[in-house]
Parts: C-alpha cells; sequence; structure tokens
C-alpha cells in the first residue's frame, strides 16, 4: 500500500476484497484508484452495482498492461458502463467521502467516493526461490516472482522455462 493519507479509512478496500466478495461496495460513488489491469476488470465488475464508478490512473492511459485485444474489450465495457476514467491523476489524500488528487497541472481536485478501491499496483512476489536453490540443481523464476502479471504472461514464462529443458 502506498503512504497516502486516508488509505486505512474504513470506506477503503482492495480490489482482492472487492473481488472475492470479502466486502461489498455501496451504490454511491466508487472510486478504484488505478487504472492498470486488476483496476479496470474490478472498476468494471463494481460498475454492476453501482452507477457512478471513477478509476483514477497516475499514467496518461489505462490498462497498459493487458494485451491489446482485452484492453479494447475492456475498454468497450467500461464506455458502455459510463465508468469515469481520470488519468495524469496523482492519488494524495483519502476521506471518509471523497479521493483527492493532483492533476498534470499540478491542480488538487476532489472526486466524491462512499467507497475507495485500491488498485494501485503490485510488487513481485518471491519468498521460495532460495529454499528451492538449496535443494534442487536447476531453478527457473517466473511470473509473478519475476514482476506483479497476470497468470497468462506466468504460462507462458513457464512454457518457456520448460523448452529450455
Amino acid at each position: 500500500m502506498p503512504g497516502i493519507k486516508g488509505i486505512d479509512n474504513t470506506n477503503v478496500s482492495t480490489a482482492e476484497d472487492i473481488l472475492y466478495g470479502r466486502k461489498n461496495t455501496g451504490f454511491g460513488p466508487v472510486v478504484v484508484c488505478g487504472g492498470g489491469e486488476v483496476g479496470g476488470e474490478t472498476a468494471e465488475f463494481v460498475s454492476n452495482v453501482s452507477q457512478d464508478v471513477t478509476i483514477l490512473e497516475m499514467q496518461p492511459g489505462i490498462l497498459n498492461d493487458m494485451s491489446i485485444l482485452s484492453k479494447i474489450l475492456l475498454m468497450g465495457c467500461l464506455q458502455q458502463r459510463g465508468v469515469k476514467i481520470i488519468t495524469g491523476a496523482k492519488v494524495t489524500e483519502i476521506t471518509e467521502n471523497s479521493v483527492c488528487y493532483e492533476d498534470a497541472g499540478g491542480n488538487t481536485v476532489s472526486v466524491p467516493a462512499e467507497t475507495v478501491i485500491s488498485a494501485f499496483g503490485y510488487k513481485a512476489y518471491n519468498p521460495l526461490e532460495e529454499t528451492a536453490r538449496k535443494i534442487c540443481d536447476e531453478v527457473y523464476v517466473i511470473g509473478c516472482a519475476v514482476k506483479a502479471g497476470n497468470a497468462v504472461t506466468a504460462m507462458r514464462e513457464g512454457y518457456e522455462a520448460r523448452t529450455k529443458l
């Protein structure tokens, strides 16, 4: 979790909590912080319940980590459901009823939010490589152990590692 003021408020959930059904969103405005694959898919999922969904993304575009076909399909769904997309937005604070961000011009802007969903991004997670290297002669590190990604990337990397044997 990034060190954003208010990130630990009760109205903030992770994308995983929402997608796995551990937490629910209200009907009121929902702001998804992060416009990568997880943020985009979470916004689309939430738009089934809430008519007011906004994605805030720091980069100039969203869904940059998706294949082009998947991106086109998801962008169509987001557009059809009226999901608002704000790019160039650096989230600076989360309150009980809003998300504040700095726009590309350095202005502070506030967006209403009953529910805030954190989908800021992920880091590689590799707790087993060291242990595996102690007991195996040949170890290939793939997928989210190298760089946060998706299952398709991990399967491709696994296949490529297998063909090296």
